[in-house]
């Protein structure tokens, strides 16, 4: 059994936040329209969870599916935003540290491992007057919703044909 993950913070007013992008990659996910991977993967026992935590605790709800379904860690794929790369990169790697990511570091102290995969969806980085930790916490510019959409489908197709089989990639998707 393999487990996507995608990290956010939970309620309305996050919603559309850079922070959440790992929540709006695992809804295209369940979407029909990407349905061709989908029939694959209903064969392999795939698990889809939006931890209910806010994101610098989703490691807690992490644990819980991962102990109750036995889902060993090199099979839980987290999807999360990355402020080190550039907008519209997607980067895919396999037991790598948070890089100060605390959405990332809170699942590696709860399942006390970081041999899962990650996929860092790049939000790019703020501007000098903005802190990084008001910066993801705010919606897409309007300029970058025009590639949203695009960024958000093929992380989704990206993130299925991973858990199909293991490879490691960098993407440039704009």
């Amino acid at each position: 059994m393999k487990l996507i993950v995608g990290l956010g913070n939970p309620g309305k007013e996050y919603k559309n936040n850079r922070h959440n992008v790992g929540y709006l990659i695992v809804d295209q996910i369940t979407k029909s329209q990407i349905s061709n991977l989908k029939s694959q993967i209903q064969n392999s026992k795939l698990k889809i969870l939006k931890p209910s935590n806010f994101m610098n605790n989703s490691g807690e709800d992490v644990k819980k599916e991962a102990n109750y379904y036995k889902i060993e860690p090199e099979n839980i794929f987290v999807i999360h935003d990355d402020l080190d790369l550039e907008f519209g990169t997607v980067r895919v790697s396999f037991g790598s540290t948070s890089a100060g990511h605390n959405g990332a570091q809170s699942v590696i102290d709860q399942l006390k491992t970081n041999d899962f995969w990650r996929i860092r969806v790049g939000i790019g980085r703020p501007p000098l007057n903005i802190p990084p930790e008001k910066y993801v916490l705010q919606d897409f510019k309007s300029e970058e919703q025009k590639h949203l959409e695009k960024i958000i489908d093929q992380s989704a197709k990206i993130v299925l044909e991973l858990t199909l089989g293991p490879f490691e990639k960098t993407i440039k998707i704009l």
